[in-house]
Formats: structure tokens, C-alpha cells, sequence
């Protein structure tokens, strides 16, 4: 949804929502935290399993290093990263503003015997304030964002800024946690909010794109397109 496309959507109409506030997810990792102490259900899963494995299968298949650094940002339950653990991914890394989802995550990832492979921190990545432990390993090879653009794009604030015409920090955040050296310098993203074109869009100044996962169409109006996107980009070398 770029301001500049005339065949775009005017952002004015992609509005506030509690889902763009901490508070909220605040909230849902409380109430899950304790679901997952009753019953052990680590809570819901973004977007759904298929996406989350979608995004699992991509990095199989172009990244089998299995000793690369993989960070999440925004990371919730850790669902991925415990994927990826399970694939014996060794050098991973979650981070999330709210503090109820780092714990909710450290306690899976201890009952399912990762603590060890992944490691969590909280960070409120609007504000780059590392609020307890510290993240040394600061490039990485892989960087994974499932619907946290989409939460930071319904920030109450964040709308207000793409209303004044303000610029996006959001790509220059993500480029600042990738090595500039690797191989692979990935940043592989899923969203509901925005389509392919409008994420390359978004991202094109960091970035150049790589591929994307194909996901179920539908069609409406003669047009015919996906509830969700996954899209992978390379970083630029510059």
C-alpha cells in the first residue's frame, strides 16, 4: 500500500488496531502462559501452522547449514524456532517486546529440551531497547518476521506516521540484524496485511528479492489473489 501507486490502496485506510499494541499482546501471552502451566497448549499459532511450516520448508531447502544464525523477530510462543530445532537447526534466536511471550517461549523451549539451541531476549524493536539480557551475536544469517510487520503497521502510532508521509524505519531496523557478510543475508517475511508487490515495495531500498512461497489463491472480481504472503528478500550490497 504505497502512497505513491494510484492502483494501490490509500494507507489513510489501513487504520489503528489494539492488534498493533503491546498491551494487547501483553495480554495474550499472559492468558497463554498459564494455558501452557494447566495443560501444556503453547497457545495460538499465528497465521496458522501451514504458514509457519511454509516458512520452515523454505529455509530447508535454501539455507541447510544447519549451524547458520537464524533471528525471529517478534517471536511470540517461539513456534518456529522450535521447528527449526527440531530440524537440528543449532544457533537460534527469538526476541519480542513483550516480556509474558519471552517467558511463555523459554518455557517451551525448556520443556521440549532447546534451551540449549535457542536462545530468547527481550527487545522492543520500535524503540531498539534491549529490556533484559543482552543479544552479543548481532549478524545475522537469517532473519524471520511472521505477522509482526503486519502488528507493527496497525501500531497506533505507526499509522499516524505513514498518514504525515513519514518514512518506514521498519526495512532499515531489519538490515541493521543481518551480516553484511554472509552468504545468505535473508530476511524472509510472512504477512496478511500486505501482498507480494506492496512488501517489495516496502523493503526494495534495503533490499532486493529473492523468491517467495506460493500460498492458496482466491478470486474475486476477476482478480486473483493470496490471503497471505511470504516473500524473501537479499540483502543490498552497498
Amino acid at each position: 500500500m504505497n502512497p505513491d501507486s494510484k492502483d494501490m490502496v490509500d494507507e489513510a485506510e489501513f487504520g489503528a488496531s489494539e492488534l498493533g499494541t503491546k498491551e494487547y499482546w501483553d495480554s495474550v501471552y499472559a492468558r497463554e502462559a498459564k494455558n501452557f502451566i494447566a495443560n501444556g497448549d503453547i497457545g495460538e499459532i499465528w497465521f496458522g501452522e501451514n504458514a509457519a511450516e511454509k516458512m520452515v520448508n523454505w529455509i530447508l531447502k535454501h539455507a541447510p547449514n544447519k549451524s547458520i544464525k537464524i533471528l525471529e523477530l517478534g517471536c511470540g510462543n517461539g513456534h518456529i524456532l522450535l521447528d527449526l530445532a527440531s530440524h537440528n537447526y543449532t544457533n537460534l534466536t527469538g526476541i519480542d517486546y513483550s516480556l509474558n511471550a519471552i517467558e511463555l517461549a523459554k518455557s517451551i523451549a525448556q520443556d521440549r529440551g532447546y534451551e540449549h539451541v535457542i536462545k530468547y531476549h527481550v527487545v522492543d524493536l520500535l524503540s531498539n531497547n534491549i529490556q533484559t539480557g543482552e543479544i552479543n551475536d548481532i549478524g545475522f544469517d537469517i532473519v524471520l518476521d511472521k505477522g509482526t510487520y503486519d502488528a507493527i503497521s496497525l501500531n497506533p502510532e505507526m499509522v499516524a506516521k505513514r498518514e504525515r508521509g513519514e518514512k518506514d524505519l521498519y526495512p532499515g531496523l531489519v538490515k541493521r540484524w543481518l551480516s553484511k557478510s554472509s552468504e545468505y543475508s535473508i530476511f524472509l517475511i510472512t504477512s496478511c496485511n500486505w501482498t507480494k508487490e506492496e512488501l517489495e515495495q516496502r523493503f526494495g531500498d534495503e533490499f532486493n528479492y529473492h523468491s517467495s512461497v506460493k500460498h492458496p489463491t482466491f478470486t474475486f472480481g476477476g482478480i486473483t489473489g493470496q490471503t497471505i504472503s511470504t516473500v524473501a528478500f537479499k540483502l543490498k550490497e552497498k
